[in-house]
């Protein structure tokens, strides 16, 4: 297996996500930004998605200078293959001729040379930290009544090949996604054939899928051991250890303790999905505890607070093995955590918005005389593109979805831009760690 290898991003990186609608309409990256925000919030990150639904590697080339070049990035996340190797091509009833071989591999040539390009024009305005990562699977394995297109996957995993030699030759990050998902998909099968990773359409990953993206994407950054972690002598009323953390006002109370903590650390929200998708990992994820050890209290049980805010009880023996502070969902730290996931989500689906409004103008509302300042005009041509496609028997639930889009961001893009600014600002304020007060006493 081709290995990853890719650093972590640097302060005050501006971080641009070039990718397809893996990119355009996933979470995948939103989870990443929430890691670094909670588990390393020093690094005041901006994220901006520039993913586009259907697109491939020459379409980023094409619209690079009025679509990714704006985001004004430092650091490059491109991810493409899904439409790169024309699925088409693998059509059930097509034969496997000369032709359609050749079709096959010109395919994944046009994808070689188009990245290539894409690296050349982020170099050439200065952008020359870009890490390559590989496509997810196509799940061609899956038991499954929906159309097939057997052999799809392994072309992502023929491409998967050439974005490593693009990667190593050019001197670029390289982040395998495609064989570790493929290899957790089919270990699901194992105990049940219609398990799979991805949603109906064998391509896109459904919330376990992304959040198994984010954990091989934050792996390959080599982000190791995040936790914080704070030890104290009750008996002699000093700290012997911190890591990522610091206390002061240390004051010792009858058989008891108070202190001001700040721990650099705040809880990584972890729903469902994302413990799903960290039970199926080959690897063991960054951990993410934040310990507070304390010894020297004697026997009994003691009552802990945060900020006045109640922990728990815990016996002298639990106190001086630790106490994993990141795991009460109550405590302030976490409702700090849960406010900061919060905007990392709004930031999310906001960007997400105007996302659609891009994919319209650069996809769809593509008639070269066709006036954006006019908007009965854009209407019109609306409803024209869309009776054509009903007339044709097309799906139009996706197009209808992205012109709802742009019909509610296009007379508001710049206002929808400074929010997003504003709101990434607000993510790294509502990151910043802060003091909190703790009382340990025996229980009543």
């Amino acid at each position: 297996m081709f290995e990853s290898h890719a650093t972590p991003f640097r302060e005050g990186d501006r971080v641009s996500f070039i990718g397809d609608s893996t990119t355009h309409s996933s979470s995948w990256h939103s989870f990443v930004r929430a890691y670094y925000a909670t588990r390393l919030p020093q690094a005041n990150l901006w994220f901006t998605n520039c993913g586009i639904s259907g697109d491939s590697a020459e379409g980023a080339v094409a619209r690079f200078a009025d679509d990714i070049l704006p985001s004004r990035p430092n650091v490059a996340v491109v991810m493409f293959g899904m439409n790169d190797v024309w699925r088409s091509c693998y059509e059930p009833h097509l034969p496997l001729d000369a032709s359609n071989v050749a079709r096959r591999a010109e395919a994944i040539d046009r994808f070689d040379a188009a990245t290539r390009q894409l690296v050349s024009q982020f170099r050439d305005t200065g952008c020359s930290r870009i890490t390559l990562v590989t496509p997810c699977p196509f799940d061609d394995e899956v038991v499954s009544e929906q159309p097939n297109l057997p052999g799809v996957n392994a072309a992502l995993g023929l491409l998967s090949e050439r974005t490593s030699a693009i990667a190593n030759e050019l001197g670029l990050g390289f982040i395998n996604i495609h064989t570790p998902m493929t290899v957790i998909g089919r270990k699901m099968r194992q105990s049940d054939p219609t398990l799979t990773l991805n949603r109906i359409d064998r391509v896109h990953p459904m919330g376990v899928g992304m959040r198994i993206k984010a954990e091989l994407f934050l792996a390959a950054q080599g982000i190791g051991d995040s936790s914080a972690s704070v030890a104290i002598d009750a008996q002699m009323g000093v700290v012997t250890g911190a890591q990522s953390a610091s206390v002061c006002e240390l004051t010792r109370e009858s058989r008891g303790l108070e202190f001001t903590m700040t721990m650099g650390t705040l809880p990584l929200p972890l729903d469902e999905d994302a413990l799903e998708a960290r039970a199926l990992l080959p690897f063991t994820p960054p951990d993410c505890s934040d310990m507070l050890n304390v010894t020297g209290l004697g026997t009994g049980t003691f009552s802990l607070y945060e900020d006045d805010v109640l922990l728990g009880g815990f016996s002298g023996n639990e106190l001086a093995a630790g106490v994993n502070l990141s795991s009460f969902a109550h405590a302030p730290r976490a409702l700090q955590a849960a406010a900061l996931a919060d905007r990392v989500e709004a930031d999310r689906a906001l960007q997400c918005l105007l996302r659609d409004m891009r994919l319209t103008k650069i996809k769809i509302l593509t008639r070269p005389d066709l006036d954006f300042s006019n908007p009965l005009a854009v209407q019109a041509e609306m409803d024209a593109i869309l009776t054509a496609s009903k007339e044709r028997g097309d799906n139009t639930a996706f197009t209808e979805h992205v012109f709802e889009g742009f019909r509610r961001i296009s007379p508001i893009e710049e206002q929808t831009l400074d929010e997003i600014r504003t709101g990434q600002d607000a993510i790294n304020t509502a990151a910043e760690p802060r003091g909190h007060r703790y009382r340990i006493v025996p229980a009543p």
